[in-house]
C-alpha cells in the first residue's frame, strides 16, 4: 500500500516542467565517472539544446535549470553517502 501511496501524491509535471526535467534525467547520462560523478558538461547542454532547436532564451534556461538542479542532485548524493559512512 505505501507504494501506491507513493505515486498517488507524487507531484505530475505539466506538459511545460516536463520537458526540462526530462532533458534533465537525459543529460544525466552524460556525466564523467571516475573517483565520483562529475558534473554534467556544458557541451552536452549546449547540443541538447541545438538537437531540440532551442531559442538562445531556451538554450540560457536550460543551462541555467540544468546546472542548478545537478548542484542540487550532487549535494544530496554527497549527504546520503557521509550518512552511510557514519553508519558502517
Amino acid at each position: 500500500m505505501p507504494a501506491i501511496r507513493i505515486l498517488d501524491t507524487e507531484p505530475k509535471l505539466g506538459p511545460d516542467t516536463e520537458f526540462w526535467f526530462n532533458a534533465f534525467k537525459t543529460l544525466e547520462t552524460e556525466r564523467a565517472v571516475g573517483f565520483g560523478d562529475g558534473p554534467i558538461p556544458f557541451t552536452a547542454i549546449l547540443a541538447f539544446a541545438r538537437y531540440y532547436g532551442l531559442s538562445e532564451f531556451e538554450t540560457d534556461f536550460l543551462i541555467t535549470f540544468i546546472r542548478s538542479l545537478d548542484v542540487w542532485v550532487r549535494e544530496q548524493q554527497a549527504k546520503n553517502q557521509a550518512r552511510k559512512s557514519k553508519t558502517k
